[in-house]
């Protein structure tokens, strides 16, 4: 009996429809976020083309402004300061240590105490130096040799060499002040705050703080000299017209932070230009949004950037007391926003703009205490209150730029008192600040000037 061959089972065809479902899925999932990085890859592209067109022409525009500066010294002359400053200063900060060590600034056993006869001979040997420096504060306007504002290493020549000037300068002051040379004492004052005032002309941020630093050092010394002072009314008057010539011409601190920008910007345009990875220049951390394109990232970073710029114009036209805490809101504000992911990566400024206020403290004490020392000169006291200077021993009565209120003033022992009430805001009646918090904002006590006349 013949058996059925069982039927041959064939397989089941793929339904036409079911391959194309696939197909259509497969291009969706991979054209939509082609798409959207083929279109964030365009955007970034026309952001940095646009900063290639904007940059070199802020560049060209900062370069071409000429930045007129008070002549400090008579008579006045037309030209550029920059090259005179170079060869004094290259001089100055070439001198050896050991050569200073009787300057109190410069002792390396850990001894204030002055050596006259070393101070003496390292002024003479400089004297030369010094000559330059006060040609250089007859020139109209400053202009740094080199472009800091292009390629990687920002060039910030002869910073080194001016700390060593100022200190020497500050130094030489007090020591021809107590040798009763009041007119040389006075000179020094003028030449290292003149200086810091020409370092800080189209610099990037660093040399815009270093100049604050020069004319820290340079008021410091006239602190120590006024709180038992010998200068005669010539001396005062040419203090006092210096001080009022480099108050009128204040060096625009913001302009400090444009040209830091702008090389930050030509920075992020050669990381393009050359392919540098972020483990390079750039120690960028970026989210896995950008790991497939530098160009994105970086021009995520530039609009971010803008951002903070445009906020930083309008922390400028603030009151400068208001700065360093508006600059630091600022930056919370943009790190604290989802969207500006390099945020954590802007320079923050609130220390900066304080330093300006800082700044700007010492310079309005240092007049007021220079109107106070010729009040009491013409009329053997002193004034009642500070709005008794005013006109004839000073401009105006300004208010504390670092906190926006009236300063403190009394007359006790002898002399004049003017202070500040400092970060706390509390009027320790001029009690000043202890030696160990000085750099502690809110510590305890006010910053002070004295004025006496020395016996």
């Amino acid at each position: 009996m013949d058996t059925a061959e069982p039927p041959v089972q064939t397989p089941r065809p793929v339904s036409r429809r079911r391959g194309w479902w696939i197909i259509a899925v497969v291009a969706l999932t991979v054209s939509v976020p082609a798409t959207f990085f083929i279109a964030a890859w365009v955007g970034a592209g026309k952001v940095l083309d646009a900063q290639r067109k904007s940059v070199p022409e802020r560049v060209a525009a900062l370069r071409a402004k000429r930045v007129l500066r008070p002549n400090l010294f008579e008579p006045a002359e037309e030209g550029n300061a920059w090259e005179l400053h170079v060869r004094a200063l290259d001089a100055i900060g070439g001198i050896p240590r050991e050569e200073l060590e009787g300057f109190p600034r410069f002792s390396l056993d850990g001894n204030p105490a002055p050596d006259a006869a070393r101070i003496d001979q390292v002024l003479e040997k400089i004297r030369p130096q010094f000559e330059e420096l006060k040609s250089a504060l007859r020139c109209r306007w400053v202009e740094p040799n080199y472009a800091n504002e292009e390629h990687f290493s920002a060039k910030v020549p002869l910073l080194q060499k001016a700390l060593q000037t100022w200190r020497i300068l500050a130094d030489g002051a007090i020591h021809r002040h107590g040798q009763g040379k009041p007119a040389e004492a006075v000179e020094y004052i003028i030449i290292g705050l003149g200086l810091a005032d020409h370092l800080q002309v189209k610099g990037l941020l660093v040399r815009g703080l270093v100049g604050f630093v020069g004319r820290g050092v340079m008021y410091e010394a006239l602190r120590t000299i006024m709180a038992a002072h010998d200068l005669d009314a010539a001396s005062l008057q040419r203090l006092a017209g210096a001080l009022d010539a480099l108050d009128s011409a204040e060096p625009d601190f913001n302009d400090c932070l444009r040209r830091s920008d702008l090389f930050m910007r030509i920075m992020i345009l050669d990381a393009i230009d050359q392919r540098l990875k972020t483990s390079g220049a750039f120690a960028i951390d970026p989210s896995y949004r950008h790991w497939f394109s530098l160009r994105i990232m970086l021009a995520e970073f530039v609009q971010t950037q803008d951002r903070y710029m445009e906020g930083l114009e309008r922390v400028a036209s603030l009151p400068i007391w208001k700065r360093a805490e508006a600059s630091e809101n600022l930056l919370s504000g943009l790190q604290k926003d989802p969207t500006a992911i390099y945020a954590m990566l802007l320079p923050p400024h609130g220390r900066a703009w304080r330093n300006a206020a800082t700044c700007s403290l010492q310079s309005l004490l240092a007049r007021m205490a220079v109107a106070l020392a010729a009040y009491q000169l013409e009329h053997g006291t002193y004034p009642a209150k500070l709005e008794d200077l005013a006109p004839k021993h000073l401009p105006k009565v300004r208010i504390d730029p670092l906190i926006g209120e009236p300063f403190g003033y009394l007359v006790k022992g002898g002399a004049a008192i003017i202070y500040s009430l400092g970060d706390d805001r509390d009027d320790d009646g001029g009690r000043p600040v202890p030696e160990e918090d000085i750099d502690n904002k809110y510590a305890d006590g006010d910053i002070v000037w004295t004025v006496k006349r020395r016996p």
